[in-house]
């Protein structure tokens, strides 16, 4: 029921996606799909529609690939996949989908808010990244800013900083030193951020798709375990280290443990 309650406050709308002849048939098999899952009353009957719809978007996206492989899925197409599989009680998958139409577009409103909906129906003991969707949309023009923008606010800041602070000397304003020190601080922040994202850029992040899955505290099946429960489907986490089966993985909270490699999908 939680997940029909969550269909329902999402107001899904899907989008359709101009695509080659072959995907636009699977595409628009899956839209119907959906669409039908939602018309369902039985739960059985509407968890297998929106099975379905989901094999048919991830079908879709997958013949896109094949007709092109310079070809970038929209984030549209990946919220569709991401509503289907979060109908067909998929956690795991509907996160993984939301956060890749996140890596398509990072401003895409409908992926953040699904997502962290999304994310709420996870166990409390599972951390998953602090995010603040008021504050994050009010400070959406920063999301595509590049380097060389962030240097150029950088001095801005800096220059403003140095001229309060004169201002402050000749003067002794209290003012202008609370101003000085708040674009001081500015300052110091958009000289961070380029290397903050570099740094997250550089750790790749992944998805537990699959049930239960008990973390080890060594990549080995005879491991003991390293939470007192299992990792359940739409845990999120990055990986640290690739030994064929296994994976060493951590947590948002920083915990660190091995899974099988089976058990996650990358973003």
């Amino acid at each position: 029921m939680l997940y029909l309650a969550l269909l329902v406050v999402l107001a899904t709308q899907i989008s359709d996606t101009v695509v080659a002849a072959d995907s636009r048939d699977l595409l628009q098999q899956a839209i119907e799909t959906y669409q039908s899952a939602l018309d369902t009353s039985d739960r059985g009957q509407r968890v297998q529609s929106f099975s379905r719809a989901e094999s048919l978007f991830a079908s879709a996206i997958q013949q896109q690939w094949t007709e092109d492989p310079s070809h970038r899925t929209s984030a549209d197409l990946y919220v569709n996949l991401g509503n289907a599989a979060l109908g067909a009680e998929h956690l795991g998958p509907a996160i993984l989908a939301y956060r890749r139409a996140l890596l398509a577009d990072p401003k895409h409103r409908r992926a953040r808010q699904n997502l962290q909906h999304a994310r709420g129906l996870l166990p409390d003991w599972v951390p998953t990244p602090e995010e603040n969707i008021a504050i994050g949309s009010f400070f959406d023009w920063t999301r595509g800013l590049k380097p060389a923008d962030w240097s150029g606010l950088a001095a801005i800041a800096f220059l403003i900083t140095m001229l309060l602070a004169a201002v402050y000397l000749r003067t002794g304003k209290a003012t202008a030193r609370h101003l000085a020190i708040v674009f001081g601080i500015i300052w110091i922040g958009t000289l961070a951020k380029p290397l903050i994202d570099q740094s997250k850029q550089s750790q790749r992040l992944a998805v537990v798709i699959v049930p239960d899955v008990v973390a080890r505290s060594a990549d080995s099946i005879n491991a003991p375990a390293r939470f007192p429960e299992p990792l359940p489907s739409g845990s999120e986490l990055y990986i640290l280290d690739d030994r064929d089966d296994w994976i060493r993985v951590q947590l948002f909270d920083s915990r660190e443990a091995w899974v099988p490699a089976s058990a996650i999908d990358v973003v």
